[in-house]
């Protein structure tokens, strides 16, 4: 027995690595590294945005969801070969944004795992330890697809090479295996499944006026902390149409509220699916996906902006994280600092969220503000060592109309004092490579560059005072509390 059990596992194992892998889609959050032969200033990271795009030089923003990797190089160098001579693009996955599948019954470590490229159902039996040799019923494995099951007889596959039965795995994809039993012999025995967030997931008998209640009390009961019981679904076949519907079943309803219609009749061959509780959660501002997300129900700050793809590096402030609750019954908004939990560990710092929740990371302190006669002026993020003309150039660069000879440099000195304000012969570095008056910029400077008839410094301390420095900080206030409500707003009326 050991030795064909053996000869079998070898079996499965050589399938397993030259079964072809079937084509990635790309989706929303996937990291892509595209290097662009012998351009090595175009190669780079990209991340797939919230609606499926991603942006390039000299190319702009493509459409990257839903194309596998060969059909988007083809298009880079489409695109690219109006600007590059025979361009060889080549594009890799780095990361993938973590979707799961969920395997139970007959296997060595049941539960829900990450979605890997071309997962295919023998992938996913491997990835979950293997299934029990001695009790699987590989002829009865069953694939709940949304709203359709789908019977598959892997042993066909493993021994006969029906290749149709290795079926690819997809998102929130629900794999059973049955055990061999008494139950799965007797043909005119009735039989259930009930899966998901019960005690014993599993195949069981079906009784005479079994309610759901009644058939979640078969599994041994549901978890408690971790059963959605609002979101319970049931896949059973329509006695008219013979076709698979799914029944979605509110049991929370009827246990607060005896509400009848909440603990439906079971019938034959339903499939009973109790899945982990979610809570709805808005993620904004500097992370690579800002979006609605549904956590699991004791999530905290990390894991959502884990979900939305992680924080944009130094543009994010990670020491001023804002929560903002909006329940019934609590109200308010809370500052975190996960510096000190990234830094330090320090596990109070990451904040458990709530149903609700608004998550927002806004843009580093670490910033200049660059004003004037330039293509792009703004709030620009600070990099170490960094100078007037750098800064200047990531705005876009000086129009014509700018007076490179008298910038002026605003530079805030102690609390309560008047600040610094400094002329900037920039004209000389840039026509001359005299660099002395290009100097590095510090957290909170202001580099203003005026119009070729101000020429005057008292002409522009006067400018300052009156026009820019009574606004400068209003605005950036303003600015920083209409950007929460307008994406918070956004995402509310697209995830009612």
């Amino acid at each position: 027995m050991k030795k064909n059990l053996s000869i079998f596992s070898v079996i499965v194992l050589l399938i397993f690595l030259i079964t072809p892998a079937k084509a990635y889609n790309i989706n929303i959050g996937d990291v892509l590294e595209i290097y662009v032969w012998q351009e090595p200033e175009l190669s780079k990271l990209v991340t797939v945005d919230a609606n499926g795009n991603i942006s390039f030089p000299l190319i702009g923003s493509i459409e990257a969801r839903g194309l596998d990797i060969k059909s988007l190089t083809e298009l880079f160098n489409q695109k690219l070969s109006k600007h590059i001579k025979n361009p060889e693009v080549t594009i890799t996955i780095k990361e993938m944004m973590a979707e799961k599948f969920y395997i139970s019954g007959e296997i060595a470590r049941p539960g829900e795992y990450t979605l890997d490229e071309n997962t295919t159902l023998l992938k996913a039996i491997s990835k979950a330890g293997g299934h029990k040799e001695e009790t699987a019923d590989l002829t009865s494995i069953f694939i709940i697809k949304k709203d359709t099951r789908i019977g598959v007889n892997l042993k066909k596959f493993l021994l006969d090479g029906d290749s149709g039965q290795n079926i690819g795995i997809s998102a929130d994809d629900i794999i059973y295996i049955p055990k061999i039993s008494k139950v799965t012999i007797e043909k005119n025995v009735e039989k259930i499944y009930i899966l998901g967030e019960v005690k014993t997931p599993g195949e069981y008998i079906l009784d005479r006026e079994t309610s759901l209640i009644k058939a979640i009390a078969k599994a041994g009961g549901y978890k408690d902390e971790t059963a959605d019981l609002s979101a319970i679904f049931i896949i059973r076949k329509d006695d008219a149409t013979q076709k698979e519907i799914r029944k979605e079943i509110n049991l929370k309803q009827f246990i607060l509220s005896g509400d009848t219609a909440g603990d439906a009749e079971i019938k034959n061959e339903d499939i009973i699916y109790l899945p982990k509780v979610f809570k709805k959660v808005y993620v904004l501002g500097e992370v690579k996906i800002p979006g609605v997300y549904n956590l699991e129900d004791d999530a905290g700050i990390i894991e959502a902006i884990t979900y939305a793809g992680g924080y944009k590096g130094e543009s994010a402030d990670m020491k001023r994280i804002m929560v903002v609750r909006r329940d019934a019954i609590e109200k308010a908004t809370s500052t975190v600092d996960l510096g000190k939990f990234i830094e330090m560990g320090d596990p109070y710092q990451n904040m458990p969220i709530k149903k609700g929740d608004i998550v927002y990371v806004p843009k580093s302190s670490n910033k200049v503000y660059i004003l004037g006669e330039i293509n792009s002026p703004g709030v620009y993020s600070l990099d170490d060592g960094l100078s007037a003309i750098e800064i200047i150039s990531r705005a876009g660069g000086f129009k014509t109309s700018a007076s490179l000879k008298s910038v002026m440099l605003i530079r805030k000195n102690n609390e309560g004092s008047e600040p610094s304000i400094k002329k900037l012969d920039l004209a000389k570095a840039v026509d001359k490579g005299l660099m002395e008056d290009d100097i590095a910029l510090i957290t909170g400077d202001v580099v203003y560059v005026p119009k070729k008839f101000i020429a005057k410094v008292g002409d522009f301390v006067k400018f300052f005072f009156t026009d820019i420095n009574p606004v400068l900080d209003t605005y950036l206030k303003v600015y920083e509390a209409a950007h929460v409500k307008e994406r918070y707003d956004y995402y509310k009326r697209a995830n009612p």
